[in-house]
């Protein structure tokens, strides 16, 4: 089980808390080659404008060249 679908059920964490990871772990992941759009949904609802196409362009850059 993913860490993510971990904090999903862990009490103590904000919506907004675990936006971020769901939204990277769909990124390094991309089971079918895109992100879900309920996970961008999700984190575009708790960040401000841009702060979630930043957030993929990060793990994008941090993530190449390791696969």
């Amino acid at each position: 089980m993913s860490r993510t679908r971990t904090l999903d059920r862990e009490v103590g964490y904000s919506e907004r808390e675990r936006a971020a990871p769901a939204l990277t772990e769909a990124v390094t992941v991309l089971t079918d080659r895109f992100v879900p759009d309920d996970v961008y949904g999700t984190a575009a609802k708790h960040f401000d404008q841009g702060e979630p196409a930043h957030l993929i362009g990060l793990v994008t850059s941090s993530t190449a060249g390791t696969a």
